[in-house]
Formats: structure tokens, C-alpha cells, sequence
């Protein structure tokens, strides 16, 4: 096993890494598919000597489901690996074994070298009825065109009732690996086994809930050709030196003012939460500030650190260093009036959160957005994104990535598209994409902390000149998804409430140090 390359890729990308691997360094492709096989193979061996699947080398058997493409030649000399060792192994071809690929071809000749037993669709049954089999799924990988027929469906349907661990090689058959959609007959897998870097459809789309745990296997592509420009999978090692500085030497006033706005009728929680992250993230100053109506209630619940203001109070907006606006807002006529004063009328940093997104619509507001000097973040949530950009929510579940990318061009702002993989896309066309799943953080006012952290940090970098003020948004990702994974050490995720997450921001912030 290796460790993640820092990229991801989708498999038109991954192509491109074949050819450049093929003609460039002279690596053929027979080379890759037995060193998948290889890393395949011990991989499996792994779970089986550290006792980590229900699984005798002396009874139980691996069961390799094949194709006809590559994807099933790394599949079958992954079986050779485990025959030559002795694990009692079954090749079942699915398709029948004509017309198929140039590379499967070889991999069949070596097989048949060594005697790797081979049984038909009709077997398969006999062996799904003892639960410790083991299916390897080595019949499409990337190269899945849907729809499954109604052969495949009856087969994939029989493993998917049945309780065997399934291990897929790249990515479970029956999903479109360059976007996630699932064929409703698609194989389940426990195990997916990543040849060289992780794709597209491992972080988004349906077709995510279905890969179980993704491991990286190593073909032995040239790892320059795996890093790919300006697409990162969000990592400690990325943020480290982007964290704001801090000094024995600073003040208050050297680590940043910031206003935050919001706080609605019975949502003054929202802008609590925010205000109080901010500054537990290191924020200097903090002030809230909410409609008049409002402000008893923001009275009685804020922190004593935190300063407070009534919207009509807001006349000198340029002695804040960023402003937070949207935590508990509201969709009101008056809420999309302020905003879109905000934006016109402030100089510096705008994170845009919930209703501060909701009251806005691309179709009006474009201009106004894309025209502003100062850096603008926007954090919706799918939801939220869909709304600004009157498409459907399922639009945007399908094509997360490329939606983000192209609306942050558009906008000429930070996206930070939140979900599971949360994206982080810049106007630039870089992309960041934080792979690390936490359902602590599935809770009520755990949105207005992460806004908060991240206007923190952006109010921090402005105060002291960074010059790498737009990347306090990938900053506040990361620490907010630190700050869930340090939370279930110590709890159970179901019962961790966002206002009990703020305690472990410092942590966070030293783990990624």
C-alpha cells in the first residue's frame, strides 16, 4: 500500500496518465497490470494473516468475477498471484472470454500457464452460500457504459443479496467513473482498491456511498504524472504553512476585527455559535450585529467576549478586517437589501453563509458579486448552491465538482461547496477537495462554526497583509473537519452538539501545525 498521492483525477485525466506512462518512460502496460495484480494480491493477503475478514486460507474461497477489458486483467493476475500461493481461487468470466481485450488475452495465457482454476456464472451461487467467500470484482473498473443488462443485473443482484465481503478493483462495476452515477444493479463494495490515485468517482456522486473503504494500490505510474495542477485532495501537509501567524508581539488589533451579521427571530444561536468560533480561531475582535428587533434576544444569549451592534448602528463598515453574513439571517426583503450593501459598499473580505446566500440569485446578482475588489467567499451547502444557481439539488449532486468549479469562475469568488467531500474552488480553476467523511459534524449550527472559523482566519490574514488571504477558506475546512475527527475520539458522534465542538479548535489548529 501506498500513501495517497496528493491529486485526484477523473478517468478522461486518468488516460492521459497511461499514455504519457506508455510513450514517456517506456513502462508498458502489461508492466502496470502485474503490479495492480501484485499490490491486489497482497492487500488481500493483509486482511487474511491480521485476521481482519472471516476468511481460511484452507477452506474459503477468492472468487474473481471478470469482464472483458483491463480492469479484468488486473483481475486475473491479481488470481494468479493468489493460485501461486495457495488460497484456493475461482476465475469466474462473466462475458464469456471472446473479444476481449489484447492485455486480458496475456493475462489468460499466463494463467492457464499455471493452472488457475476457471468455473462458469452457474457456479457462482454454490460458492455465495458460504458467507466467508471472498468476491473480487475485476468486471468493468472505469470502463462501465451503462446500462447493466438484464444477465449482469440478475448476477450483481445475487452478489448484492448475499453477505460476502466484495472487494472492487478501481471502482465497483456499474459505476460511471467519471461522475459517481450508479446503475441501480450496481455491485456494493466493501473494499475498492484504487490503482494509483483516487478518481472522481470515489469523493462524489452516488457512486461514493458504494466503494466502502478506498485503498490505494500501486501500478508504478511515474509519480509526476500523478500530480495533477491545481486539483489537491486537502491534507494537514496542504494547509500547515497557511495557518495565520501569531506573535508574542501582536495585540488584539494585530489578529483582526470581525463583524459578523445575522441572527433572525429565534436564530440568535446561529450567530453565537459563529461569533464564538471566530474567536476561539484566534479572531482579535469580534462584534455581532443583528436587526433591531432582534437585539434583546442576541443580548441575552451572546458570549461576554463578543461585542454587539444593531444593523441601523452599522454606519463605519471599513474598521472591520472581513465580515461574516448570513449565520440566522433570514430570507426577508430587508436581509437581501443588506447584503447586497455589504457587498457594494465594503472594501474588504465577505464570507457569504446560509441566508446570506438564499436571498441572492445569479441571475440578478452576478454583476454585483463578480465586480466586487475585496475577496468573496460563498459557503452553501447543496442545497444553498442550487438555490443561487436555479438548478436542481440533484443536478448539483451529480456534478459537484465541475458546478463548483465554474461558478467560481463565474462569480470570481471562492466556492466552498459543502457535502460530505467538501470542495473548496477557486477563481482560478484550483480545486480543493477535503476526502475526510465525520458525522459529528451532520448537526445543527455545526455550518455557522465552520463560517465562523473561516471569517476568522480570513479577518486574521487581512489584518496582518497575507498574501494568501483566499486560502483561510481551505484553512477552515480542514480545521473544522479535524475538529470532528478529535471530537469522536472522546464521543459518540450522535451525541456531540456544535456549541461542544468549539472546545476542540485549538486542538485542531495544533494537530495541523
Amino acid at each position: 500500500m501506498v500513501n495517497l498521492p496528493s491529486s485526484f483525477v477523473s478517468v478522461a485525466q486518468m488516460k492521459e496518465i497511461e499514455k504519457k506512462t506508455f510513450i514517456e518512460s517506456g513502462i508498458s502496460e502489461t508492466v502496470i497490470i502485474e503490479n495492480v495484480g501484485l499490490r491486489a494480491f497482497d492487500f488481500f493477503h493483509e486482511l487474511v494473516i491480521h485476521d481482519k475478514i472471516d476468511f481460511k486460507q484452507e477452506q474459503d474461497w477468492a472468487i474473481v468475477l471478470l469482464g472483458k477489458g483491463n480492469n479484468s486483467a488486473d483481475g486475473l493476475a491479481m488470481a494468479r498471484h493468489l493460485h501461486n500461493k495457495s488460497y484456493q481461487v475461482m476465475v469466474i468470466p462473466l462475458m464469456g472470454l471472446q473479444k476481449i481485450s489484447q492485455e486480458l488475452k496475456k493475462q489468460l495465457d499466463y494463467a492457464k500457464m499455471v493452472e488457475v482454476p476457471f468455473g462458469t456464472i452457474d457456479e457462482l451461487e454454490k460458492f455465495l452460500a458460504n458467507q466467508s467467500n471472498v468476491i473480487i470484482d475485476a468486471v468493468w473498473g472505469t470502463g462501465f457504459t451503462p446500462p447493466i443488462s438484464d444477465k449482469m443485473a440478475k448476477v450483481f443482484s445475487q452478489i448484492n443479496r448475499a453477505t460476502n465481503l466484495v472487494i472492487s478493483l478501481d471502482i465497483p462495476s456499474g459505476i460511471c467513473g467519471e461522475n459517481g452515477k450508479v446503475d441501480k444493479f450496481a455491485l456494493t463494495a466493501d473494499y475498492t482498491l484504487a490503482v494509483s490515485i483516487l478518481k472522481t468517482a470515489h469523493l462524489f456522486g452516488e457512486g461514493a456511498k458504494s466503494v466502502g473503504e478506498v485503498v490505494i494500490v500501486d501500478g508504478g505510474f511515474p509519480r509526476k504524472f500523478l500530480e495533477v495542477p491545481g486539483q489537491h485532495l486537502l491534507e494537514i501537509e496542504t494547509i500547515a504553512h497557511h495557518l495565520p501567524l501569531r506573535s508574542d508581539w501582536f495585540h488584539k488589533n494585530n489578529y483582526g476585527h470581525l463583524l459578523v451579521i445575522g441572527g433572525s427571530e429565534g436564530m440568535a444561536g446561529s450567530i453565537c455559535l459563529a461569533a464564538k468560533s471566530a474567536l476561539c480561531a484566534g479572531c482579535g475582535l469580534a462584534t455581532a450585529a443583528t436587526w433591531d428587533e432582534n437585539f434583546a434576544e442576541l443580548y441575552a444569549r451572546m458570549y461576554p467576549e463578543i461585542m454587539l451592534k444593531r444593523v441601523s448602528q452599522m454606519d463605519d463598515l471599513s474598521k472591520y478586517d472581513a465580515i461574516l453574513i448570513g449565520p440566522g439571517l433570514g430570507i426577508s426583503k430587508q436581509s437581501r437589501e443588506l447584503v447586497l450593501k455589504i457587498l457594494s459598499n465594503f472594501a474588504g473580505a465577505v464570507i457569504l453563509d446560509a441566508d446570506a446566500i438564499n436571498v441572492l440569485k445569479l441571475s440578478t446578482d452576478q454583476k454585483n458579486i463578480k465586480m466586487r475588489k475585496g475577496l468573496t467567499i460563498f459557503t452553501p451547502h447543496v442545497g444553498e448552491f442550487a438555490h443561487l444557481s436555479s438548478i436542481a439539488k440533484l443536478e448539483v449532486k451529480n456534478n459537484p465538482l465541475p458546478l463548483a468549479i465554474e461558478r467560481a469562475r463565474q462569480l470570481k469568488a471562492v466556492i466552498v461547496l459543502k457535502d460530505a467531500h467538501t470542495i473548496i474552488a477557486y477563481p482560478s480553476g484550483e480545486v480543493f477537495v477535503n476526502n475526510v467523511r465525520n458525522e459529528a459534524l451532520s448537526t445543527a449550527g455545526s455550518g455557522d462554526i465552520l463560517a465562523g472559523i473561516m471569517a476568522s482566519f480570513v479577518a486574521q490574514k487581512a489584518a496582518t497583509g497575507a498574501p494568501d488571504l483566499e486560502m483561510a477558506a481551505a484553512v477552515g475546512v480542514k480545521i473544522h473537519s479535524q475538529m470532528g475527527a478529535l471530537a469522536t475520539t472522546q464521543f459518540n458522534p450522535a451525541a456531540i452538539c456544535a456549541s461542544e465542538l468549539i472546545n476542540f479548535i485549538g486542538d485542531a489548529i495544533d494537530e495541523c501545525s
